[in-house]
This record gives structure tokens, sequence and C-alpha cells, in this order.
């Protein structure tokens, strides 16, 4: 059972390629039947179960390959009495860019992580104190380690022009990269190091 999960997990999008290529080459040999079907799919409710369905299993699969949930374990712990002033922004969390749906509430106690609802299942908020940070490290978009991949440094493009690398102490070899901006420099504590590359 073990390895079919893992065959699951990595070949998950390849599998999805697959049906898809026989659907429509079903399609090509049967025109006429395939339109009735595609259409009786269409305005039936099954089509729109398996499509919420599809949805939730993407985003939940997704918070898994960027780390999201890994950091939710331990980043879980939400104090009372947040401003809970959220602002949409694009960040990188792991390998993967949030672009323009994180959203980010600068605490007096910490950063409160969650996404937009649209995405949120299997993102839990994160919320990372202050005190587990040990260092900021201030880059422009071409120095951005955690994300190399040329398209996403692209779609960085538009957004703002100094990001910050979280080094938590906790969990040194995570990624998290949000855009530095005048709110949250005028949160961050006196005592955290903050480096300019």
């Amino acid at each position: 059972m073990k390895k079919l999960n893992l065959f699951f997990k990595k070949y998950h999008l390849l599998i999805i390629i697959v049906i898809m290529v026989l659907i429509l080459s079903l399609a090509n040999f049967f025109p006429k039947s395939f339109k009735q079907l595609h259409n009786k799919l269409i305005h039936s409710w099954i089509f729109w179960v398996i499509c919420i369905i599809g949805w939730i299993l993407e985003c939940n699969q997704f918070a898994k390959r960027s780390g999201w949930k890994t950091l939710a374990e331990h980043f879980s712990n939400i104090p009372y009495g947040l401003n809970k002033k959220f602002n949409t922004l694009t960040g990188i969390i792991g390998k993967y860019t949030y672009r323009g749906m994180l959203r980010v509430s600068f605490e007096d106690k910490g950063l409160l992580l969650k996404v937009l609802w649209l995405f949120s299942f299997g993102h839990k908020k994160i919320f990372i104190q202050w005190y587990d940070i040990s260092k900021i490290i201030i880059k422009g978009i071409l120095e951005l380690e955690g994300n190399k991949n040329i398209i996403s440094r692209i779609l960085l493009k538009g957004s703002e022009k100094k990001f910050a690398e979280l080094k938590l102490k906790k969990m040194p070899r995570a990624i998290v990269i949000l855009p530095w901006n005048s709110e949250f420099q005028n949160k961050v504590p006196k005592n955290i190091k903050v480096e300019i590359v």
C-alpha cells in the first residue's frame, strides 16, 4: 500500500495527463456519443462533485509539496488577542511561489500566515513568533535562494522589490520568503539580526 501511495504521489500529474489523452482519443473515435456524454456530464451534479473533490485534493497536495503542512505542524500555536489585519502578498514557501494568494498579518508577537479561502484546503494558519526567527536576510528578486525557477522569478517581478528570507530556529532548512515592506520593517524586534545582501 505504501509503494502504491508513493507511486501516486510521484506520478499523479502524469496519470492525469494519460487519462486526459485517453479521453481525447475516445472523443476522436466516437465523436457523436462523446458529445452526448459530455453534455450529460456537464449538466449533472456528478461533474461538479468530481471538480470540487479534485480541487480540494490538489490544494491539499500543494500544501504538502510546498512544505506548508510541515511548517503548520511546528508553528500552529496561534495566541489570542491578535489584530489579524491581513495583507494579500506574494511570497515563497518551500519551492513554490504563492502569487497573490498569501495573506500575512504583521503582529507584535510574530507573523500570522494563511492563504486565500479558495486555496485554504490543507493550508492551516501558521504563526511564527519573533523569537522563532534567528535572522532575516533581505534580498532582491535575483538572489532568492528558494526559487531558482526562472518562471517564478518573472512572476515575482511585478511585486515588491525586496524580499525577506526568514531563517527559523526550529526548522533551519525551511524556506519562507516574504516581501520586505515598511509594515514588516516596523514590526521586527531589535534583537533579530537583519542582514542585507
